[in-house]
């Protein structure tokens, strides 16, 4: 019994950290057009709904939907180049939508515990 529990907790594991990569490595995909999105309120409104858990997410969204966990966890599944490219997003996030970028900390981070932390990184990759 307790070799499948054993078993079960690390596919769990497994299935999770694959599942989180695998959008993480979504987020950064180069076909989104995150420069229009950002600066098109009709195109953000759908991805913000769904990163604000107002409306179902689309594909992308649910890639863009990583950005709180990525946050929290101040990128530590990126590589370099993941890195470089998420500060590029954050910058133009904060530029072009500040309103919604502050919408989405206080959401998911009201404390700027994990900001504080995160834009370290940012600051690092500029």
């Amino acid at each position: 019994m307790l070799r499948l529990f054993i078993l079960v907790l690390l596919s769990l594991t497994i299935l999770l950290h694959y599942s989180t990569t695998t959008h993480i490595d979504g987020l950064f995909e180069d076909n989104i057009d995150y420069d229009s999105i950002l600066k098109q309120d009709y195109l953000l409104k759908p991805y913000m709904d769904c990163v604000m858990e107002q409306s179902r997410c689309n594909k992308d969204g649910k890639y863009l939907k990583t950005l709180p966990y990525i946050i929290k966890t101040e990128c530590q599944y990126c590589n370099v180049d993941q890195k470089k490219k998420l500060t590029k997003l954050i910058e133009k996030f904060r530029k072009y939508q500040p309103t919604e970028f502050q919408k989405l900390l206080t959401k998911y981070d009201p404390n700027n515990s994990h900001w504080n932390a995160f834009e370290k990184l940012v600051e690092e990759y500029k």
